[in-house]
């Protein structure tokens, strides 16, 4: 923990300042605490502290500087230092006297104050010129120099009779997370996600849960099983940091393939938008496919809707299947609250697409990764051309046939907010987000050519062009040219595709083994398969390999 200090003028007519006050207490703003309380008692309350000399100096402050906080008659100081790196650009500021006064050692906690003993002295920083810890924050945020363990508050103290010490600069370091589950909800901006997961575990050589033969979904519409990963092994400890590909929930089974430790998140979208790029997106599905619009689909749904067909999921609660349930279901008040307490009790967080850059922060905290590890191009979107603006009726019908999703969505919605409220602060996350979006800003023009992403038939490198599928035109980017190697390296992971991006992956984590020398065999012909028997096996074929990578 980090302090900085500022004198502040003694509050006056404090007509408490007899009573006992010797406690936290709230003030005006829920930003800031107030504390009424003697040096010891000021020590409980500080984590990890130690003692030092008055002779004790902070790293890159001026030698003369020392604390505001007395705690015995020999001048003992109480607090932490302040990182020298975070200061080296402070100048030498201006410095002047304080005086605060120590309580007798013999005065009991709790006890109403006593005149305090012979003051102690102490140098302070001038107000003027001391960095607030809130403007320290906003700048070096603002810069993308901030750690993503830095977690900054303000506070202010009071010392005894009224003298105050405000702007306390507090900083937790904690551990980034890298064992972690992402439950890849279809058309959610999920594929924005997974790129974000990709960079990172490659970053650090990380080990990911891939399909099994290099697939790029896990056997999905199949709820997960364990046996589904390659290199999985059932006598084995769970043995692999990320899974993030398309499946259906199934934490026992998910529980064997990640370590406990794992962080499990999902992010969720509005049932109205998810359900019109669901219709776009899965066009050549059962449900989709006869009817002309979605319009004339939520006319009459069961006049194309069959629950019982093996792609149905993807016309109705495809947020609901995906986390595991029944999307058929009968929507009943105690159903709706046992799914969500199940949701509850399986995931860490759940982000929101709508609110992409908030949830990024949101990511960035609970993991706590830096900003870089989070900033992101948009994968996976498609052009505006085939988007359809849906009337309120329209609306209110998407609602009603997905009831379920729509109860997770607005469940979830208000949770995400209310953990930004708890753990944030809607201001400081306006901040963080204005800081993610510049950084996104300045690598868009560091890395791509235009002004963000063109059309499938606009881009110039073949590695770099998603997949296409349905009625939708998924865009993608251009790199600049001429980048360094390391720059065009870093770029190019942002804007790889989810498939090709997957596909480099597991080949580097699955290198493909060497061809062995064996002796040659004199050239056979090749075996014929009866007509009807070699259909057979090319359709075999081709039904693995969709249900191994179908997206």
């Amino acid at each position: 923990m980090h302090l900085y200090y500022r004198q502040v003028t003694p509050q006056e007519g404090r007509s408490d300042s007899q009573e006992k006050h010797w406690a936290w207490q709230p003030a005006e703003s829920s930003n800031k605490m107030t504390a009424y309380l003697s040096a010891p008692q000021l020590k409980s309350q500080l984590p990890s502290p130690r003692k030092v000399t008055r002779g004790d100096i902070f790293p890159g402050v001026p030698k003369r500087t020392a604390t505001a906080l007395g705690d015995t008659d020999d001048g003992v100081l109480f607090t932490n230092s302040i990182a020298a790196e975070e200061h080296k650009k402070i100048t030498s500021p201006q410095m002047r006297q304080m005086t605060l006064q120590s309580p007798p050692q013999h005065q009991a906690m709790g006890s109403l104050p006593q005149p305090w003993g012979d003051p102690l002295k102490h140098t302070v920083l001038d107000t003027a010129q001391l960095l607030r810890a809130d403007d320290f924050y906003k700048t070096e945020l603002e810069r993308g120099l901030l750690p993503s363990w830095t977690e900054i508050s303000t506070d202010e103290m009071a010392l005894g009779d009224g003298q105050q010490v405000e702007g306390v600069f507090f900083q937790k370091a904690c551990k980034p997370k890298t064992n972690i589950v992402f439950l890849k909800v279809h058309k959610s901006a999920s594929s924005t996600v997974m790129n974000v997961l990709f960079r990172f575990g490659e970053m650090h050589n990380l080990t990911f849960a891939f399909p099994l033969r290099g697939g790029h979904q896990l056997f999905y519409p199949h709820h997960f099983l364990a046996r589904f990963v390659q290199g999985f092994s059932a006598g084995k400890p769970p043995q692999f940091n990320i899974l993030c590909h398309h499946m259906r929930f199934l934490r026992p089974e998910v529980q064997k393939v990640v370590p406990s430790t794992a962080v499990y998140f999902s992010i969720l979208r509005n049932p109205v938008q998810l359900m019109e790029s669901s219709f776009v997106y899965y066009k050549g599905t059962s449900a989709f496919s006869r009817a002309r619009s979605l319009e004339e689909f939520l006319s009459q749904p069961y006049r194309f809707y069959n629950p019982t067909a093996s792609d149905s999921h993807y016309a109705r609660n495809l947020m609901t299947f995906d986390f595991g349930f029944n999307p058929d279901a009968e929507v009943t008040p105690k159903r709706v609250n046992l799914m969500l307490k199940a949701i509850e009790a399986s995931f860490d967080l759940l982000l929101i697409s709508e609110y992409f850059d908030e949830s990024m922060v949101l990511l960035k905290e609970t993991l706590c990764w830096d900003l870089d590890s989070v900033v992101s191009f948009p994968l996976n979107s498609r052009d505006s051309s085939t988007r359809s603006p849906l009337s309120s009726i329209i609306a209110e019908k998407i609602k009603a046939w997905n009831r379920l999703d729509w109860e997770i969505y607005t469940h979830f919605n208000r949770t995400f907010w209310e953990r930004i409220e708890r753990d944030i602060g809607r201001e400081r996350m306006w901040r963080e987000v204005r800081a993610l979006r510049q950084r996104q800003a300045e690598l868009a023009r560091t890395c791509l050519q235009g002004t963000g992403s063109v059309g499938p038939k606009d881009i110039k490198d073949s590695s770099l062009r998603p997949l296409q599928y349905g009625s939708a035109r998924i865009l993608g980017y251009n790199l600049k040219q001429g980048l360094d190697e390391a720059t065009e390296h870093m770029c190019r992971r942002l804007v790889t595709p989810e498939l090709q991006y997957s596909t480099a992956l597991y080949k580097k984590q699955f290198p493909p083994k060497p061809p062995q020398n064996t002796p040659q065999r004199p050239l056979q012909k090749p075996l014929q398969l009866a007509p009807s028997l070699q259909g057979m096996q090319q359709g075999k074929a081709l039904r693995y390999r969709l249900e191994g990578t179908r997206h």
